[in-house]
């Protein structure tokens, strides 16, 4: 009459599939979306990846950027929402489980400046 055969096993979390890349114009938002499976008692967070700043834990977010926002859905997706994207978002974001070892995943984004054209090209090239 052993019971111990019957615990279940402590499933380790994994990702399913990997974050998509995106490229979105300065003014709009981007989401990076970070599917998770198993995640039992473990914690989703969001870093950037150049300098590891948090920017959220699980469905909290940390920093002091009223542009970030993080949405999960039935425990297995997490999306970090930027919105009003600004040059300086550029770049690549990890979403990271607190398991051991540590897992992570990277998604950039590619923040695309909208070029004003000037006066004074317009006016180069009428002279042309």
């Amino acid at each position: 009459q052993n019971q111990s055969q019957q615990l279940p096993v402590d499933l380790e979390p994994e990702f399913e599939g990997t974050i998509q890349n995106i490229s979105s114009p300065t003014g709009r938002e981007a989401i990076l979306t970070c599917s998770v499976k198993n995640l039992g008692r473990y914690k989703v967070g969001w870093l950037r990846a150049s300098d590891q700043t948090v920017l959220a834990l699980q469905g909290r977010v940390v920093t002091h950027n009223s542009r970030i926002s993080v949405v999960h859905e039935d425990f297995r997706t997490w999306r970090l929402r930027i919105r009003q994207l600004r040059e300086s978002d550029r770049g690549c974001y990890m979403c990271q489980i607190n398991a051991s070892p540590m897992k992570k995943q990277i998604g950039c984004i590619d923040v695309q400046v909208r070029c004003v054209p000037s006066a004074h090209a317009n006016i180069r090239a009428q002279h042309a």
